[in-house]
């Protein structure tokens, strides 16, 4: 008898402590969207202009263009936009329409790029979470062959694996999977919350790529890419002695008698032939995995759109499955921890014949 009473006790403790983490979990979804989004900083953008013309981000770094755009996520009337209580409301409404990222039909304010919030954000990360996870042992050996191929510069491997493979499959998964055109279109979206293994890549051809998420504090790319021509002749072997050897230095990518310490592979070397044939082979893992239709209907969310939106986030759940088991090695920079020059794992350059 008391052995029962204890097991009823457990479950009801269990079952307890279930509606409390229900409950908990609700809470924090309610207070995340009552608070503005930060469009702007929340937004991510793919490849080109968009099939529906540029949209002009910038304009969500006002704080009160934030806010109407925000009001807007649920489609805000205009008399709700008026109860903001903003004085040039009307001019601001124009500068918005025109700068695209907002539309006013039937008196409701829209915003004209995919917005995932809530439920659907919700919805969206249980059909990524099966396929990362089948997905996720053989990322893990991607890994493993590209550390192999960099002894002595295991701490490029993440870098190398999200901007030099996962980060260029994009045109070979849609042309594996029989879509129009030889490359998905470009496409600007915000995803809240978002994964914090959020990652991009800035490029510059084959020359140049840099990772880079919000909690980065590598401001590499703007100096990189103002000297990127003599940064890669001090690749070759040239000393840098330009006016950004300060900031080249403090960031991992020079020495003090200017020679480049960065990280530099030469196209058509083993690496560079590595790199394109696990980028392939990525492509053909991911591709086919998901209904795309099925899911655009239910998210209302246009098919190519969700097409490139899906494989960023199911590359963030495999990151994440990767790191919780221990098997991929992020580096502390892309979490805003270590130093300046821990920068360096996040650059690399592809020198040229």
């Amino acid at each position: 008898m008391k052995a029962a009473r204890g097991a009823a006790s457990s479950v009801l403790c269990a079952r307890a402590a279930l509606i409390v983490a229900l409950l908990l979990a609700a809470a924090q979804r309610l207070a995340a969207q009552s608070r503005p989004i930060d469009l702007y900083r929340e937004s991510m953008s793919f490849c080109c202009k968009p099939a529906d013309g540029y949209h002009d981000l910038d304009l969500f770094k006002d704080s009160t263009n934030n806010l109407i755009g925000d009001a807007c996520i649920p489609g805000a009337g205009v008399d709700e936009l008026r109860g903001l209580g903003i004085a040039d409301l009307d001019e601001r409404l124009g500068r918005l329409r025109a700068g695209n990222v907002i539309a006013l039909r039937d008196g409701r304010c829209t915003l004209t790029f995919p917005v995932i919030t809530g439920r659907r954000r919700d919805d969206l990360a249980a059909a990524v979470r099966p396929v990362a996870r089948a997905l996720a042992p053989r990322v893990a050996e991607i890994g493993e062959e590209i550390a192999r191929a960099v002894p002595g510069h295991e701490e490029m491997v993440f870098h190398l694996l999200w901007s030099r493979v996962v980060d260029q499959m994009w045109c070979r998964a849609w042309q594996r999977e029989h879509r129009a055109g030889t490359c998905p279109p470009g496409v600007d979206w915000v995803l809240y919350p978002a994964s914090p293994f959020t990652f991009g890549t800035n490029s510059w051809g084959n020359d140049l790529a840099v990772t880079w998420n919000w909690q980065t504090g590598c401001a590499v790319w703007p100096v990189v890419t103002a000297v990127r021509t003599a940064l890669l002749s001090a690749a070759a072997g040239k000393p840098y002695e330009g006016p950004e050897a300060d900031s080249l230095r403090r960031y991992g990518l020079l020495d003090a008698d200017g020679r480049f310490v960065g990280f530099a592979y030469r196209e058509d070397s083993p690496l560079d032939s590595l790199l394109d044939r696990l980028t392939t082979e990525y492509a053909a893992l991911a591709a086919g995995r998901y209904d795309y239709r099925r899911l655009a209907a239910s998210l209302d969310i246009g098919v190519e759109q969700l097409w490139v939106i899906l494989f960023h986030e199911t590359a963030y759940a495999v990151f994440a499955d990767l790191d919780q088991d221990g098997k991929l090695r992020v580096p502390r920079v892309l979490a805003g921890a270590g130093e300046p020059a821990d920068c360096r794992a996040t650059v690399s350059f592809q020198l040229h014949h």
